[in-house]
């Protein structure tokens, strides 16, 4: 008989890498503190976030289910992209309103072995958010705009150019159109 004694390099974790927020403070701060800052509610979300300068905006007109394949290759740029960006010690909230939201170590959660990645960036038929605490970064999927925000310098620079070759061209940067519009008249 063999005794086997397993030591990972590191200190061990004091918290779960994901964990579902019901009715935790934790979960109206970040609400409370990201509608201060991107001026939004509930009821205003439909006209979409005060988007940040380090921001990018693109279309998602085409994805009409949850389970479609170009969605599935966004939301793994941009796991890809969070979790590069991330810090030690991050915490990434997925957040919708009036549901219960989640939180998550983005550098202990979706590889193998580890919780499975308990975020996301868009659905269909919602408004969510996932978004640091410390509110550097995150997205903002429109449901109603078919629209995705994605802002914070760090998550930008991995995601920006890979999100560009999958849907197209830049809705808005910084949260102004980019030579994309209609105008009428002279």
């Amino acid at each position: 008989m063999s005794t086997y004694r397993w030591a990972p390099a590191g200190e061990p974790a004091t918290d779960r890498a994901t964990k579902q927020l019901l009715s935790d403070p934790e979960h109206d701060e970040i609400w409370k503190r990201f509608e201060t800052r991107f001026e939004v509610t509930y009821e205003t979300a439909d006209r979409g976030i005060i988007e940040p300068p380090d921001s990018a905006t693109w279309l998602l007109a085409t994805v009409e289910r949850s389970n479609d394949p170009l969605l599935t290759q966004v939301e793994e740029v941009i796991k890809r992209g969070i979790r590069a960006g991330a810090r030690s010690g991050d915490r990434l909230y997925c957040l919708k309103w009036h549901i219960s939201g989640s939180r998550m170590d983005p550098l202990r959660a979706g590889e193998p072995g580890q919780p499975l990645w308990a975020s996301y960036a868009y659905l269909v038929d919602e408004h969510v958010i996932q978004v640091t605490k410390d509110l550097r970064m995150g997205t903002f999927g429109n449901w109603r705009e078919a629209s995705l925000c994605v802002f914070g310098e760090e998550l930008l620079a991995h995601v920006d150019e890979e999100l560009t070759a999958l849907l197209g061209t830049v809705l808005r940067r910084g949260g102004r159109p980019i030579g994309n519009v209609w105008s009428f008249g002279p």
